[in-house]
């Protein structure tokens, strides 16, 4: 297994829902800016996907594959992997409320975790002891996180 050196290129953007069910005026905006951040993979947070994934997915197919973590209008996260990666998605975790998305694949010969992440708005911790048990199982591998992790003071 190689973990070697990638040139890849990464950025992330909070989407305030993706949800197609607003008018064109206010998603098509939003789809092409994310479309022209022309990097290898995009880290999607706060989708809201809430069951039109597809729209989306054919939206950016021409350029992107998705991978999502949302099915509610609330929360949700994905990732975008540019059509020109050599890649492959070995296995996919998702905690139950569209906090996290890990792919575990390889990119060109490096094989590494990567995963999109909307941290908690209140105290709820439980997406932390998901990303701490998961990624101990892929403890081997090298892993790249994008989203946001937000903040929350007590």
């Amino acid at each position: 297994m190689n973990t070697g050196k990638l040139s890849v290129s990464f950025s992330s953007q909070n989407c305030n829902s993706l949800n197609l069910s607003g008018t064109a005026e206010v998603q098509a905006p939003k789809i092409v800016s994310i479309l022209n951040l022309n990097t290898d993979i995009i880290f999607l947070s706060d989708t809201r996907l809430s069951g039109k994934h597809r729209l989306i997915e054919d939206a950016v197919r021409t350029k992107y594959k998705m991978y999502h973590n949302s099915s509610t209008s609330k929360r949700g996260v994905a990732i975008l992997l540019g059509n020109q990666l050599d890649f492959e998605v070995f296995e996919e975790k998702k905690d139950n409320v569209g906090n996290v998305l890990l792919l575990r694949m390889r990119i060109n010969d490096a094989v590494l975790v990567v995963g999109a992440v909307y941290g908690p708005n209140d105290d709820n911790f439980e997406m932390y002891d998901f990303l701490q048990d998961s990624l101990l199982t892929w403890n081997n591998l090298p892993w790249i996180m994008g989203g946001g992790l937000e903040c929350y003071l007590f």
